[in-house]
């Protein structure tokens, strides 16, 4: 069933001259600027604080789990960063992480046989690799069956053994109930802090719930993986992107997902969900509006309370990348974000989103009047969107987007050069005028404003780049970016502060153009 309103097709709508004019009259992208500044990008110090307590107590946990297994000192290789955080796709508090501890497969992978029944899983065989390991432990061999596959069943077993094993080693929190341990990390001065540490098992992954000695919370999901690299690659997903330089890729122990009415398969303990995170990263790396719109995204399903993954999210918008070229993604993140939501609208009302690597399988797994239920509402949604843009609102996005107590902290906040802010916040009042509409300058700043419009001119044509001190008059934009855009920072070495440093420099920069737009149209409206 094709969307519409007002008998007009939507996607036509929203690929009209007419609508993106109104887009851009409408001042919400200023708007969505400040919702994602205040609402949806990370902010820098309360990462630093979280970063270095998981950093701490992560590298602790991985010590006690050495020395209480001697399989997994021997195969342990390193922590590999999941899910949003190392995107920089992570919104709100930093509270949440996912971890996957790549582990060492101890035999000749090149004899290994790859076999896919189920779409996005994959078997490993090994018969003739697991027997010529002659050296290979007892416990190890316990993870492959009589015919030789490995068992995803057997491995995330054994994982899970010894976690609790380092677990049992630590003494209980005397201030806490249940299962609630204390763990002690001794800091470079001699003093000790004292973290409050427990665990559940969450599908794959162990959860690890962290109390930190300065009452934060953290959960990271810790996920045991194997790795695989060149010449390997899963013939049942899309090839190797050729702008790709990590060319590894994973299986992690991940069960499948049922349908309604879907009966377990008989290979289920052999399957393991293939992962590409190294290339997914890259792929989104540089793209301007692209995290920008899946952080958006993410917030509105937060916000309308939906059970839609985070990584389906991303896998529409990865699909969408295929079919649009890069100048797509320069336009107004106002206009991407609701052609986005128009496109995951769709997938959803048809009841199936693609896994971006083969797409015969299905990420969204709800049944029919749960999509239906689901579409209905974003197409609403986006309806009331597309009405309010045309009746010049600049908070419409707002109001789908946050909570009542948001909502009005950003009218009351969000400064919008235009008289259309006094009636959005006057509730329709004709007589309301907006106090924060610009003033007409005096004679004097006449020519002084002329040059600057005009070098904004050129700068919005490419003819110049920013200057210096004009960056310095930007709130928005950071100030480690100089001459030429150029971008200086001090990253800190660990991996994944380094990616989320590099996504938020990425947005900031893509915004840049939006902002030299948004200056002109200020000054446009002053009398010259």
């Amino acid at each position: 069933m094709v969307s519409t309103l007002n008998g007009q097709n939507v996607a036509d709508i929203l690929q009209s001259d007419s609508f993106k004019k109104s887009l851009r009259d409408s001042n919400s992208e200023i708007v969505l600027q400040y919702i994602n500044k205040r609402y949806i990008s990370l902010n820098d110090s309360d990462y630093a604080i979280y970063a270095e307590h998981l950093k701490t107590v992560l590298t602790k946990l991985v010590q006690l789990m050495k020395k209480s297994d001697a399989l997994f000192n021997s195969l342990y290789l390193k922590e590999h960063f999941a899910g949003s955080y190392p995107d920089g796709l992570k919104i709100g508090k930093p509270e949440e992480y996912d971890m996957n501890m790549i582990i060492r497969l101890p035999v000749d992978h090149s004899k290994l046989e790859f076999e896919t029944v189920t779409p996005s899983f994959i078997m490993i065989k090994g018969q003739k690799a697991f027997n010529e390991g002659s050296s290979l432990s007892t416990d190890l061999l316990r993870w492959v069956d009589d015919e030789g596959y490995l068992l995803q069943t057997k491995f995330r077993d054994w994982m899970e053994s010894v976690l609790t094993k380092a677990f049992d080693g630590l003494p209980f929190h005397e201030s806490s109930g249940g299962n609630t341990r204390c763990l002690k990390v001794g800091k470079q001065d001699g003093e000790e802090q004292e973290y409050k540490i427990g665990y559940k098992k969450s599908g794959p992954a162990m959860t690890v719930k962290v109390v930190t000695p300065d009452n934060l919370s953290i959960d990271v999901d810790l996920v045991p993986a194997f790795q695989f690299g060149p010449p390997i690659w899963p013939d049942s997903v899309l090839p190797l992107p050729k702008n790709c330089n990590k060319k590894s890729w994973m299986v992690v122990p991940k069960p499948k997902k049922l349908k309604e009415f879907e009966a377990p398969g008989p290979n289920d303990a052999r399957e393991w969900r293939m992962s590409f995170l190294d290339q997914e990263r890259e792929i989104l790396n540089g793209t301007g509006t692209v995290k920008p719109t899946i952080k958006l995204l993410k917030k509105l399903r937060d916000s309308t309370k939906f059970k839609l993954s985070s990584y389906a999210i991303k896998s529409v918008v990865l699909m969408e990348m295929q079919t649009q070229n890069s100048e797509f993604w320069k336009q107004r993140g106002t206009y991407i974000f609701l052609f986005m939501l128009h496109r995951l609208t769709e997938h959803i009302r048809t009841g199936h989103i693609p896994f971006y690597w083969d797409g015969k399988d299905d990420l969204l797994k709800m049944k029919e009047v749960e999509c239906q239920n689901v579409s209905n509402r974003f197409g609403k949604i986006l309806k009331d969107i597309i009405k309010g843009v045309g009746e010049n609102n600049p908070y419409i996005i707002a109001e789908k987007l946050l909570t009542k107590e948001e909502l009005a902290e950003v009218k009351e906040n969000c400064q919008v050069p235009s008289g259309v802010a006094a009636a959005a916040k006057n509730s329709g009042d004709p007589k309301a005028t907006s106090s924060n509409s610009m003033k007409t300058k005096p004679d004097s700043d006449n020519t002084v404003l002329a040059h600057i419009l005009e070098t904004l001119t050129k700068i919005q044509e490419g003819q110049e780049a920013l200057p210096h001190r004009l960056l310095q008059l930007l709130p928005s934009v950071p100030r480690n970016i100089v001459h030429d855009h150029t971008i200086t920072t001090s990253l800190n070495s660990n991996h994944g502060e380094c990616q989320k440093k590099q996504a938020e420099l990425e947005e900031r920069i893509a915004n840049l153009e939006d902002i030299v737009k948004l200056l002109k149209q200020k000054l446009d409206s002053c009398a010259i």
